[in-house]
């Protein structure tokens, strides 16, 4: 796989721009998310489920993540969780099920 620098609609960030873009995007962050104020607490992995091995990479990261720290995984695949538990373990969790609709109308109602 091949990483694009820029795409038709996003571009890599560069380093010298990383501090002001982690400014930016914390102000738009709901409380909610990070709960004890910490813009790193709360994540999301996105992998190919049938490859949840790749898991492995995010546990042993030493920077983005504090794996001695509380974290949050937002919408993340129960395969990615499973494995990502056997590395950091889980106090209290909640699961449930995301759905996107296909084929949504063209025009937004709110008649029952």
């Amino acid at each position: 796989m091949e990483i694009a620098p820029e795409g038709k609609n996003f571009r890599l960030v560069t380093e010298e721009e990383l501090p002001a873009v982690a400014d930016f995007l914390v102000q738009y962050m709901p409380e909610s998310l990070k709960p004890n104020s910490h813009p790193y607490e709360s994540v999301s992995v996105f992998c190919p489920s049938e490859r949840a091995e790749l898991v492995d990479l995010v546990t042993s990261e030493d920077v983005l993540i504090d794996l001695t720290q509380p974290l949050y995984l937002n919408f993340t695949h129960e395969a990615i969780v499973n494995r990502f538990e056997k590395h950091y373990e889980a106090h209290d969790k909640i699961t449930g099920d995301v759905y996107v609709c296909d084929n949504p109308p063209t025009e937004a109602t709110t008649d029952g």
